[in-house]
């Protein structure tokens, strides 16, 4: 039935990438039962039968599984307590998908105006966009579930965003270890700001970098919609495909 309702969703697609049924250590009967229902034979002939490519990710791969432990960790403390229904776990739930589809992965462009490309940009052609809500409107049952709603959604963007880019920043410092910085003149990266809107990612384009006494790069200066600011290295933060082309692994903690 999951399969269903992605192909009537999203259509076929060309590749599915899933997870090992090893790797279910809770053992979940739901997850097992899931996981055979996509082995089942039925469904391998759907598969070739429409040229799809059934692969799994491999054990203990670190970007895959940190992404998704970094996602569970913010849900469950912005959740805290609460207790919601169906219709709102799946507002949640689909708020938080859109808030993961928004990161930045790669920018090719010279033209600052031009958008970084997004996982959004894989599924709808273009980047996501949010429906504004209205501060004035009159407290209601129903308004009052919607703004429980997003506000559950800014903490978790605060949460999520805040730890994304810490994670971020430290693979790339444990990356160029043994260089004096982790950026360089003419990136473009993300700026670190402790509040920032919703799938609003804060980028800017390194002008110059400014070493120390000790020959290491402490801080830039960088072009942000055509003004200049300076600010420390720690609060800038290369995309995840930077402009040298490679990607990003991440080991898992958890």
């Amino acid at each position: 039935m999951a399969l269903q309702r992605f192909v009537g969703r999203r259509g076929l697609p060309h590749t599915i990438y899933t997870d090992n049924a090893t790797t279910f250590h809770a053992a979940n009967r739901e997850l097992i039962s899931l996981w055979n229902s996509l082995a089942s034979t039925k469904v391998q002939q759907f598969y070739a039968i429409n040229g799809i490519k059934w692969k799994f990710i491999v054990p203990q791969a670190g970007w895959w599984e940190r992404l998704i432990g970094l996602t569970k960790q913010c849900l469950r403390k912005s959740l805290g307590r609460a207790l919601l229904d169906e219709e709102g776990l799946q507002t949640a739930l689909i708020g938080i998908e859109a808030a993961l589809n928004s990161r930045p992965l790669v920018y090719e462009q010279e033209n600052d105006s031009d958008e970084i490309l997004t996982p959004a940009h894989f599924l709808t052609g273009k980047k996501l966009t949010l429906v504004p809500s209205d501060p004035e409107q009159k407290i209601t049952n129903l308004s009052r579930n919607y703004r429980i709603q997003q506000d559950l959604l800014d903490t978790f963007w605060r949460k999520w965003s805040r730890e994304y880019l810490l994670q971020l920043s430290t693979f790339h410092q444990v990356r160029n270890s043994g260089k004096s910085s982790h950026v360089r003149e003419g990136d473009v990266v993300l700026v670190h700001e402790n509040v920032t809107p919703r799938h609003m990612w804060k980028r800017a384009r390194v002008d110059k970098l400014i070493k120390g006494r000790d020959g290491r790069v402490r801080s830039c200066v960088l072009r942000l919609s055509g003004k200049e600011l300076t600010r420390p290295i720690q609060l800038v933060i290369p995309l995840e495909v930077d402009q040298g082309g490679e990607d990003v692994r991440f080991e898992d903690n958890n």
